[in-house]
């Protein structure tokens, strides 16, 4: 009877993963395959580029993740409360904050042009290091230099956010800018405080806990049967 009631509780807990939310997320380090003399609001420095390795220590979980946004100092080591956002819940993220401008529209469009950079680039895992570098610096121009009080068009050039550009970084703000109409399905970190920076984050395969519950609860009924039998 105990063994029953634990699968079941098991099944249970496996089919509900999917809808957790708040989680504490640990930065292990940034990886630093690449680093950047970036601007940022006048002010120049060195950042690290490419996939962050995030912990997330409420399900005992490793990402690798691209940073959203270049504000925040977050070190390796720093642990912070973060929301993990899928699809339309997206837009009420970091980066609707009032620094980045409080138009709804703007908003969506930000999120519209990020999701297609981690649709076609991230997701699939494609990218050399070179180009992770490269997918950094667009989502943080896109950060940084699309809202309605800025710029609009996406270079690495000018604006608040500035680094070296070249002809892939230039190819995905294109693309990502043609994009700033369409749904967001992509999924993020989103910090409920500071540290203020978002990471993109990829969702197990869909049904993957649901199944791996069901499979438990098959268990169950199978143990069930033998021991009727």
């Amino acid at each position: 009877m105990k063994n029953k009631f634990l699968l079941a509780l098991a099944s249970m807990v496996l089919c509900l993963t999917v809808a957790s939310y708040a989680d504490i997320i640990k930065l292990e380090n940034t990886n630093g395959d690449i680093w950047k003399t970036i601007t940022l609001d006048g002010t120049s420095g060195s950042a690290a580029t490419g996939l962050y390795t995030l912990y997330d220590t409420t399900t005992k979980q490793t990402w690798q993740s691209f940073c959203i946004d270049p504000l925040g100092a977050i070190q390796p080591g720093d642990e912070w409360t973060a929301d993990l956002k899928t699809g339309s819940a997206v837009t009420s993220g970091a980066l609707s904050a009032s620094t980045y401008g409080t138009s709804a529209t703007i908003t969506e469009q930000k999120y519209a042009m990020i999701n297609y950079l981690a649709q076609t680039y991230y997701y699939n895992g494609t990218l050399d290091a070179s180009g992770q570098s490269d997918l950094s610096l667009a989502l943080w121009e896109i950060a940084r230099d699309y809202n309605n009080n800025d710029f609009t068009t996406l270079n690495l050039g000018s604006g608040k956010f500035q680094a070296t550009e070249d002809a892939l970084t230039s190819t995905m703000l294109t693309n990502a800018f043609n994009a700033r109409n369409t749904a967001i399905t992509m999924s993020v970190f989103s910090p409920t405080g500071k540290p203020s920076q978002e990471f993109l984050y990829k969702v197990p395969e869909p049904g993957l806990f649901s199944f791996m519950g069901l499979t438990l609860l098959s268990i169950l009924g199978l143990v069930s049967y033998r021991r009727k039998k």
